[in-house]
């Protein structure tokens, strides 16, 4: 009887081996940066020195108290997310408009989503915005997958357009899903909105950056449930506060005489990546000609003891607190022909929640 041939036992499968992580070394700088580069690509890593995120570049808004002391970069920044919160009346809108003048006048592109539709032309054009070269978006809902949300617009905005200034106003008045398919009576999840930014944001700072375009967020203040924290808040969740380079908060001052052409509203950076936060300042706005610079300048030069209570010397402000610039930049050295009025602050000052 034949034998039976022996079972060939099946050749071992050879395991891939496992790549080692290479040695860790004690490097320079510069040959980490060379390691990482020959690793991934000729710019995964660069020394900050070499780099342009070593300076921040930024457009005056025209208000030097607000550039050079609340703010204390000399203007706002390109390439941030920023946010302009407050009560109503505050000034919001109009600081807005303001800086989108500035934003033209240093070379950027001013575009406006204006999910509230309250622009108004001749206001802001009162305010040094050229509104011929102002881009009008008016976008319906927030963020929709392919149908142009006002997320998506910016996203838009941003990846066409190097130094564009977008200005969406506002925040609150942006539609979601649930309001867009039920309208009025339609039921939304409480978080809906706070996901929806903290999506948007994500996405929409990276492609900010590298367009060198800045975000301007227009909030609005809501009263806080419960008896624990502070009693307003901002809307729109906890995503904004951490994605926004610079916070500004701004109050309206209620005049002792409501037939005064002019407002006083405060500004106050609640939070502030660039530079010293919690500094705030008074600016003064002339219903018929916009803010009153000197009045500014000159008022915040006796807030901090520059010059002597009754000093009425534009020059001689700006020269105290070392802004030889624009002391220079008029002959006229006219100042406010009155003292900065007392005027009792409207409603709560106290800050939003960080």
């Amino acid at each position: 009887m034949a034998k039976k041939a022996p079972k060939k036992k099946p050749a071992k499968e050879d395991k891939p081996k496992e790549a080692e992580a290479p040695e860790a070394k004690a490097l320079t700088p510069k040959q980490l940066v060379a390691s990482l580069n020959r690793r991934f690509d000729d710019k995964a890593a660069t020394l900050m020195d070499e780099s342009e995120a070593g300076t921040q570049d930024v457009f005056s808004t025209g208000l030097a108290v607000l550039d050079r002391h609340v703010i204390g970069i000399g203007g706002l920044p390109w390439g941030r997310i920023i946010e302009v919160s407050g009560r109503e009346g505050g000034g919001k809108s109009t600081l807005a408009a303001k800086f989108m003048a500035g934003a033209q006048k240093d070379g950027g592109v001013a575009v406006l989503l204006d999910a509230e539709r309250t622009f108004e032309p001749s206001w802001a054009r009162l305010h040094g915005v050229d509104i011929e070269s102002l881009v009008w978006v008016r976008p319906d809902h927030m963020f929709q997958d392919g149908e142009g949300g006002a997320l998506e617009r910016v996203e838009a905005i941003a990846q066409r357009q190097r130094k564009a200034f977008i200005v969406l106003d506002s925040v609150s008045a942006l539609k979601t899903h649930a309001e867009v398919d039920g309208g009025i009576s339609a039921d939304q999840g409480v978080a809906e909105i706070a996901r929806h930014w903290s999506r948007g944001l994500r996405i929409l700072t990276e492609i900010l950056a590298k367009s060198q375009s800045t975000l301007m967020l227009i909030n609005q203040v809501r009263s806080t449930i419960g008896g624990y924290g502070p009693s307003t808040d901002t809307s729109g969740g906890n995503a904004i506060k951490f994605y926004t380079s610079l916070r500004l908060k701004v109050w309206p001052y209620r005049p002792k005489d409501a037939t005064e052409p002019y407002a006083r509203i405060g500004v106050e950076a609640i939070k502030n990546k660039l530079a010293r936060p919690w500094r705030k300042a008074d600016l003064r706005l002339n219903f018929d000609e916009g803010f009153d610079e000197r009045w500014n300048v000159l008022n915040h030069a006796k807030e901090v003891k520059a010059v002597p209570p009754r000093c009425q010397s534009f020059k001689e402000a700006a020269a105290k607190l070392g802004w030889f610039d624009i002391a220079t930049e008029t002959t006229d050295d006219e100042g406010p022909t009155d003292a900065p009025e007392e005027a009792q602050e409207a409603g709560d000052d106290e800050a939003p929640s960080e």
